[in-house]
């Protein structure tokens, strides 16, 4: 009986491990992710300042790197990056993966 028990523990807490681990590792993830939309918004930014442009317009990879941007960053969740107009925030089609003016 007691090693039915200890057996039952043991699974419940590896349960709880795992689910924290697991969540731990999407929010390291979207963090991740959300530093790469900065990255590109800043290099948009820096890119439409130098090159006298408008909220209209939008930039391509190429306008991007490597000048204002090392490389073109990679979702750590297989999501693909919109750089955008200049006026709007870059995208991520990873769902949660967002930029906004409250995570900047």
């Amino acid at each position: 009986m007691l090693k039915k028990l200890t057996i039952g523990v043991v699974f419940a807490l590896m349960t709880i491990a795992f689910i924290w681990f697991a969540r731990e590792r999407s929010r390291s993830a979207s963090v991740n992710c959300i530093s790469h939309l900065r990255d590109i918004d800043a290099a948009k930014q820096n890119w439409a300042l130098e090159n006298n442009k408008t909220t209209n317009d939008v930039p391509s990879w190429q306008d991007l790197v490597p000048k204002y941007i090392h490389d073109k960053p990679q979702c750590p969740q297989g999501g693909n990056y919109t750089i955008g107009k200049v006026g709007e925030f870059p995208q991520c089609s990873y769902p949660a993966h967002k930029l906004n003016s409250a995570s900047q």
